[in-house]
């Protein structure tokens, strides 16, 4: 689950801690941004209740500061996995309100990371654009939006040189 506390008072007091999202993987990172209407979007790596283990990304937006959330999938990726991928997305907003998410998947044993992006404050996002698809790690992406549409990324990988230990 995932809980949210808010404050009217620049921190100095808190209102009371709220459950605004279930079924949530809780290894995974969580993402919040707010754009220039003051809307709130999170992101999270959802966990079903019943059924297969897909590990899909998805995007709540509130419009009353919190209080309510309504949800919306990235992208039904497909990756079944009965187990914590450890890997939350990132996700950032441009100077036009569009909403940018990045995230890891793998299929078919092949890492991935994505992004996908929203013009309609995220009710519905691009169909998702792979990175180099040679990536062997492609984990624990970050995301800015640097203007004029611009999106930077930065995420772990390897090379064939380098030593991982686990």
């Amino acid at each position: 689950e995932i809980w949210m506390g808010t404050s009217n008072d620049g921190g100095k007091t808190l209102a009371r801690d709220r459950r605004v999202a279930s079924n949530v993987c809780e290894c995974c990172r969580t993402a919040l941004v707010v754009d220039s209407n003051d809307r709130i979007y999170l992101s999270y790596r959802t966990v079903p209740a019943t059924g297969a283990m897909n590990r899909d990304i998805v995007v709540a937006r509130s419009d009353d500061s919190g209080q309510t959330f309504k949800s919306t999938i990235v992208s039904h990726d497909g990756w079944e996995i009965n187990a914590c991928p450890i890997a939350g997305a990132t996700m950032t907003i441009d100077n036009s309100d569009n909403i940018h998410v990045v995230w890891f998947t793998q299929l078919k044993d092949s890492p991935q990371l994505l992004m996908a992006s929203s013009t309609d404050r995220g009710a519905s996002f691009s169909k998702p654009v792979a990175f180099d698809r040679d990536q062997k790690l492609a984990k624990h992406a970050h995301a800015v939006a640097a203007g004029n549409g611009q999106v930077l990324v930065a995420w772990d990988d390897v090379n064939d040189g380098s030593k991982v230990k686990w």
